[in-house]
């Protein structure tokens, strides 16, 4: 698997509350599991302030030890994901910086 970005995320801010909504795509061979996108927020000494995430909401996968997830994306396949965290105005957030983390299992 290899899992990107794909097309724009939408962020949205309300009071301390920030929201990014967007989707990923596997652009591999292989199925990715347990798909989980990162987002990490430094200040401007660049000290990381706080990193928070979500699985994205892919497809239902039941795996060979009776585990159920439905994060999986299957190959040439997109899913979406939505990060809801809050940041306190006392924070000043300087840049964000974001990533997706996968596993493979059969």
């Amino acid at each position: 698997p290899n899992i990107e970005f794909d097309g724009n995320i939408e962020e949205r801010t309300k009071d301390n509350v920030h929201t990014y909504i967007g989707s990923v795509k596997n652009t591999g061979g292989r199925r990715a599991d347990f798909v989980r996108v990162i987002y990490h927020f430094w200040a401007d000494d660049t000290n990381p302030i706080v990193s928070d995430s979500t699985f994205v909401s892919g497809n239902s996968t039941i795996y060979l030890n009776g585990v159920i997830s439905d994060s999986s994306i299957e190959p040439i396949e997109t899913a979406t994901f939505e990060l809801i965290t809050t940041i306190p105005d006392t924070i000043n957030v300087e840049y964000i910086t974001k990533e997706v983390n996968w596993n493979i299992f059969e």
